[in-house]
This record gives C-alpha cells, structure tokens and sequence, in this order.
C-alpha cells in the first residue's frame, strides 16, 4: 500500500484509481488539498462511495444546484432534519419534494460529482487507508472503475495536460498488449470508438485527427485519457512497421480443399461478437443452455480475439444439460485459449481447474487452482476447490 501515498503533483487522481483497481484495493483513498479533505471508498479495487468536507459537495447544496429543490425547500428540510435527526434525503422524500427513486439517482450523481471535482486538482496530498467501510447505510455507486475514470476525465481531466501527454501530432499510439488495461467493461461513445478503430499502430495523431474535421479536440480527448489509462502506448519510431514492399504477382494457384473452407470461414465482426456474446449469457442464466452454447460459439467465430468469449464457450460445452452430454476435452480447449489471450485472469485458471478435477487430472487441477489463487489470493472457488482435493 505504500505506493499510493504522495503529492498530487507527481500523479494524477485518474492515475491512482486506476493503480488502486487495479490491484484490487480495499479501503479509504483519501486526499487531501488547501484544508478541503476527499475520501473515494473502494471494495476489491471497486470505488463505491465518497465523502467531502467541502460544503458545496453536500447533498442538499447539490440538489439546490441541479434545480431538485429550491434554497427555501432546503432550509426547511435542514431544519427538521436537525429537530428529528433524520437525513437530509429522508425528509425531503417524506415532504414529497423528492420520489425515492429520484433520491437514489442524485446521490449517485453527487457521489460521482466528488470524485470528478478532484480530476482537477494539481498540488495537494492523496493516501490509500486500508480499511473496511464503515458504513453499511449508503447507496453505493454502479459505475465501473473504467467508465467512472473516463467520465472523470471527459468532464474534468485539464485539456492542456491531455494534449501534453499524447505529445504532438506525429504521435503514434497502439492497443497495448497487456491485457490488465484492455477494459471489457469500458463504455466508449460513437465517436471515440469511431476513433480507436482508427488506430492501427501506424497512423500518426494527426492523420487520426484528419478522419474526424472540426474534431481535433475529442480525438486528442480520446487518445489522452486512454494513454491516461494505459490501454494506449505509444509507439516509438524505431517500432512502426515498415510498409510491406510490393509483392511480385505469381499466377495464381487452384486452392486446395482446406484453403477453399479457410477462405470461406466467417467474417470477423467485433461489434456483433458482443451482441451475441451478452445475449449467449443471458441464455446461460435462464436455463437456455442449448441456445446459449449455439451463441457463444458464433461469439468466438466472429471475434476470436476475445478470451472471455471462449471462456463463456468453455463453462457451455462443460455444462450437464438436456440434449447435451458434458464435452470436457473441448471445454479444456477452450479455456486453455482464453489464457492465451487472458494470462492474467484468474478465472480461466479456476475453470481450467474444475475441468481437469472432472478429469480425473488431479495433479493438473491443483496447478490450476493455485495459480488462480496467485493471481487473486481471495479466490472464493479456488479456494474450495483446493480443500476438496
């Protein structure tokens, strides 16, 4: 825990979210700048609330801000909040100033509002506190970590320090390859996935920003916060692929048999491969089992890059269900590919496990069990699994 203590002016509030979920932190992220005192809560890296002693961060001064309330609602509400001690929220529900649903969804909008208002901050202090949350009477947040700190920096992150950290334009920036930072759960809107099609490793920020006119400043946006966020590097000069030299035309060959099926193997299509991939699990847990099998399949055809699509294939194929007898050699394979393109993913190893135990492989599924828990100690599933062997 000793890394998440400094000065806000050698890292960033997007940078130490990031650090914290990914390392599964638990605890009390606390900063601190010009008396005013910050606190993000977080559960297995998760941030699920925050507090602020700034008085404009305060629910009754958000809900006046935003047009919920009135000034003269809130000073009637504080005043019989103080003589019955009930919460701000909870008198305003009961004097039908507010519904409770619309009191759930501005609590949520201020909690992030706290979070945001830091993405500002330079100078100033931050500390990671180990410690479990002390209060269970809150309404946590719903938002990922990744689309949390995104949003931070659309609405908040400075534009000049963005610029400064794509470089210029003949930046040339890459997906990185490290699969801890290649956010599944990341929300992109049109134009910023628009955007991130665009890269390929080869093209320069500015013949980026050419493909988008009168865009510049989101294309800089985009490709900083996810610089930002380590799912973009940059690529230096002596890494760019040369263009591939002409190729000398030869008479073309009669193909043979395994290359005519080769050729006429599906099209890669991301974008429906999710699609498929999140209606397959919704199958899955419904007890559409055989449907959902079908789907994962057509997932991973579409879009074999994915690993958690030949993980959702895996637990289908090793799944007892009506019309299907477990086929746990394929599962095996399955998840042996999605390590391959997940190897830090703790659950590949756990399914990887089970499959091996049913087996009969014990040595096999112990290795399994145990690496999972070296990737996540508090494996649940591994645990168990192990103590049965």
């Amino acid at each position: 825990m000793d890394e998440l203590k400094g000065s806000l002016e050698e890292k960033s509030v997007p940078e130490i979210l990031l650090d914290a979920y990914i390392k599964g932190y638990t605890g009390i992220l606390r900063l601190k700048k010009d008396g005013t005192v910050k606190n993000i809560f977080f559960q297995m890296g998760m941030p699920v609330y925050a507090t602020s002693n700034d008085k404009n961060d305060r629910l009754g001064a958000y809900l006046t801000r935003i047009g919920k309330i009135t000034r003269d609602d809130l000073t009637d509400a504080l005043e019989i909040s103080a003589e019955t001690g009930k919460k701000l929220g909870e008198v305003l529900v009961e004097q039908g100033k507010l519904e409770p649903d619309e009191l759930v969804d501005a609590v949520v909008s201020q909690i992030e509002e706290i979070i945001y208002s830091t993405f500002e901050w330079r100078g100033g202090t931050y500390e990671f506190i180990p410690e479990e949350m002390l209060d269970d009477d809150i309404i946590p947040l719903q938002i990922s970590a990744a689309n949390l700190i995104m949003e931070g920096i659309r609405k908040r992150f400075p534009m000049d320090e963005l610029r400064r950290l794509v470089g210029g334009p003949n930046t040339v920036v890459a997906l990185t390859k490290d699969p801890k930072y290649r956010f599944r759960e990341l929300t992109l809107k049109k134009t910023e996935a628009q955007i991130i099609s665009s890269i390929d490793g080869k093209r320069t920020v500015e013949e980026i920003s050419q493909k988008f006119p009168g865009k510049e400043d989101i294309v800089y946006r985009t490709i900083g916060a996810l610089l930002l966020m380590r799912t973009l590097v940059v690529v230096k000069k002596d890494e760019i692929p040369a263009e591939p030299e002409a190729a000398v035309t030869q008479p073309a060959a009669t193909p043979s048999k395994e290359e005519k099926v080769a050729t006429a193997a599906t099209p890669q299509d991301p974008q429906k491969a999710k699609k498929l991939f999140e209606l397959a699990k919704e199958f899955f847990k419904t007890g559409k089992e055989k449907e959902a099998l079908e789907l994962f399949q057509k997932s991973v055809e579409l879009d074999p890059t994915r690993g958690e699509y030949f993980t959702g294939l895996g637990i289908a194929l090793a799944a007892d269900f009506p019309g299907h007898e477990p086929e746990l050699e394929k599962a095996l394979e399955m998840f042996d590919r999605a390590i391959q393109l997940e190897p830090e993913e703790a659950r590949n190893y756990y399914y990887r496990g089970v499959v091996l135990k049913n087996l009969g492989r014990i040595e096999e599924a112990r290795d399994s069990f145990l690496k999972a828990l070296e990737i996540n100690p508090d494996h649940k599933g591994a645990k168990v699994q192990l103590s049965k062997l």
